[in-house]
């Protein structure tokens, strides 16, 4: 290459580096609109408008993202410091917010609570679809702003640490699939009115939630429930709990007939099993697949709870049963009469592959348990046994050996106790 050609080479080169030549292009800049939307939305709020610095044309296109994450994966400033600058986000925003998330950093809210409700009226406004809002500091829970019942667009709810108050004309959020509320303040009728109102909902997450006697989950849609149930004081004292009524379990389940996977602890169990339990339900739960439970075997009606579930489960694939340490020993009737009465009306567990038992003592009603789940399962491949560590060598070693007699339906059932196999 001659030196002239080589001076146009280099002349040609700083021209484009500087913007001096008609062969000048700036790659960042001129990036089609849904591709620098896809970029900023892959990143975290502080990193998009970090992003601003980029070039003139990208300076304020942090201003339009429609998704602004204040999560746990965000650097974490002090509180005030977060609510300014969540404030200051939202005055320079443009265009809809379909997902705002403000959650992990347990706001005071006799600082905030007017910030909230700002906060809350701009999304309504702007078509939130998404809307993740607490927990707040220990103790406090946000009084929900009412204009939440006017975000029709939503698609998933979770609010955590709120006291929602329904208003009479609210016709339900049309468009909710997921909806979750932890700690939250409402009256069972009002929780049942939300669930009931949101026709497509699918996953239903209920945690911490206090409820008195009845409630009725009324979600033909729903494919996934998980309940962490807690009883308000005045609920034990009731005559209810003790006997007579529809049992919970068809009040509650009633209309659950596409559910697949199934979540029940805490005291979920104490709760459903109020009322006379049936064998089985009216009506069973043709897909689920997975169920997972917090089982206390000293509770007989939680015991009779347990096998009605799996009756009414013709299909159940997993199951997780977590022991509780809640009720007395069962006397009454015995011990081995009450299982042999359990085993005479059935429960053949033909699709069941997996078992995990987890918070084992080496009681006999936890072996008899496992002895029905082994008798009654063709297919089971494992049985995975979580025995606590609170129990002796001797008495753990004495309940592995009285597992190593039991009867296995399943030709290819293996126990296993902490990682070992037997």
């Amino acid at each position: 290459m001659t030196n002239r050609n080589k001076k146009e080479a280099k002349g040609d080169k700083i021209s484009l580096q500087n913007g001096r030549s008609g062969l000048d292009f700036d790659l960042i800049s001129d990036l089609p609109e849904d591709i620098c939307n896809a970029i900023l939305l892959r990143l975290s709020i502080t990193d998009a408008v970090k992003a601003s610095i980029l070039s003139r044309k990208w300076r304020y296109r942090s201003a339009s993202i429609p998704h602004l994450v204040f999560d746990k994966d965000w650097i974490l400033p002090k509180n005030q410091e977060v609510v300014d600058i969540v404030n200051r986000v939202l005055s320079v925003h443009k265009g809809p917010v379909h997902k705002f998330v403000c959650s992990d950093h347990f706001l005071p809210l006799d600082q905030c609570g007017h910030d909230i409700d700002q906060w809350m009226l701009f999304l309504s406004e702007h078509g939130i679809e998404q809307l993740t809002l607490g927990p707040f500091m220990h103790g406090n829970w946000y009084v929900m702003h009412s204009c939440l019942f006017s975000c029709l667009e939503l698609t998933d709810l979770d609010l955590a640490s709120c006291e929602i108050n329904i208003p009479p004309a609210f016709e339900g959020f049309r468009h909710l699939r997921n909806l979750k509320l932890c700690d939250i303040i409402l009256s069972d009728d009002e929780l049942e009115q939300l669930i009931s109102k949101c026709l497509l909902l699918e996953t239903l997450t209920l945690d911490c939630i206090r409820l008195a006697i009845r409630f009725k989950i009324n979600a033909p849609n729903l494919r996934y429930l998980c309940l962490k149930i807690e009883f308000t004081s005045s609920a034990f004292d009731n005559e209810y709990f003790q006997q007579g009524g529809i049992c919970n379990l068809i009040k509650a389940f009633g209309s659950l007939h596409h559910i697949e996977k199934m979540t029940l602890h805490d005291e979920t169990l104490q709760f459903l099993r109020v009322g006379n339990i049936p064998d089985v339900l009216p009506a069973s739960f043709l897909h689920l697949k997975n169920l997972s439970m917090a089982v206390s075997f000293m509770d007989s009606k939680e015991v009779f709870a347990t096998f009605c579930m799996l009756r009414s489960s013709p299909n159940l694939e997993e199951l997780e049963i977590l022991i509780t340490k809640r009720g007395i020993e069962l006397h009454n009737p015995p011990l081995a009469v009450f299982w042999e009465a359990q085993e005479r009306l059935g429960c053949l567990l033909n699709h069941l592959q997996t078992v995990k038992m987890t918070g084992i003592k080496g009681k006999e009603c936890e072996l008899s348990f496992i002895r029905f789940v082994l008798a009654n399962a063709p297919v089971l491949g494992i049985m995975s046994i979580d025995i606590k560590m609170e129990i002796t060598m001797v008495e753990k070693l004495r309940f592995l050996q009285d597992m190593l007699q039991l009867r296995r339906a399943s030709t290819q059932a293996i126990i296993r106790c902490e990682g070992e196999s037997i």
